[in-house]
């Protein structure tokens, strides 16, 4: 038995899925959820559950559970009604980035904006690189954050690409810089 609480990982694209492994390897009991079902979100059912992850497709009511957390998928509007549901019950609701974050202990950038971030994030990890540092490009640029966090070795500098919706979501965010 583990001694953390269970998390609830709400939808199973790419940073779900991280968020899932990073919980799993700390040794939360995860359930993860998503309202789809496609050969994809299989797959990846598939090798979570191989981590003791409860996976449920097709959901469209949240299972009941003391939740120790919820980690939202970014494709959730903020009003939904399972995130309603969740707040209500006193639920903290972490964003993916927010939840690697937490656990990386290199130093982070954080870039958001209207225009720009992909190119200015993909700049900034490259100037790192090119000063000796390993740097990873992460979050809404493609990689998420909990499976940077995961490598071995893991990378000095962790370049973060968030919008403001995604700002507006995080409860203790603080990047060693923001652009």
């Amino acid at each position: 038995m583990s001694n953390h609480p269970q998390a609830l990982v709400l939808g199973l694209g790419l940073s779900g899925e991280a968020a899932s492994r990073l919980l799993a390897a700390e040794g939360w009991q995860v359930t993860a959820v998503d309202v789809a079902d496609t050969p994809i979100l299989q797959a990846r059912a598939r090798a979570l559950r191989v981590l003791g992850v409860t996976v449920h497709l097709s959901v469209h009511e949240l299972p009941q559970a003391e939740w120790g957390m919820a980690v939202p998928s970014p494709g959730l509007p903020p009003d939904s009604a399972w995130l309603s549901g969740l707040r209500a019950r006193g639920v903290p609701l972490i964003p993916e980035f927010e939840l690697g974050w937490s656990r990386f202990r290199g130093r982070t950038i954080a870039v958001t904006g209207s225009n720009g971030k992909s190119s200015v994030v993909k700049w900034l990890a490259d100037a790192l690189g090119q000063a000796g540092l390993r740097a990873v490009a992460v979050g809404n640029i493609g990689l998420p954050v909990c499976t940077a966090v995961l490598a071995d070795p893991p990378p000095d500098w962790l370049v973060i690409e968030v919008s403001s919706f995604q700002l507006e979501q995080a409860q203790a965010f603080r990047p060693d810089i923001g652009v």
